[in-house]
């Protein structure tokens, strides 16, 4: 059994588009302003790709392709 506590399948784009939806996002409990926000998410993205192909890798009996997939941003 696994549990993730993050959602490793989000883009920069996708977390843009939700502080554009949300203008007060910074004023919420531990909430970032949009520039640190955005380099956060850039920092930690190869990371995040890779731990995802592996564990999908691991998850679908060795093929670490399988759901794989990050469009730019």
């Amino acid at each position: 059994t696994y549990g993730l506590q993050f959602h490793p399948e989000v883009t920069s784009g996708l977390i843009a588009n939700w502080m554009d939806a949300s203008p007060d996002f910074e004023k919420h409990p531990g909430g970032q302003d949009r520039r640190r926000q955005l380099d956060g998410a850039a920092r930690h993205q190869a990371a995040a790709d890779a731990w995802l192909g592996a564990f999908l890798g691991l998850w679908t009996g060795g093929q670490r392709d399988a759901g794989t997939r990050r469009a730019a941003g």
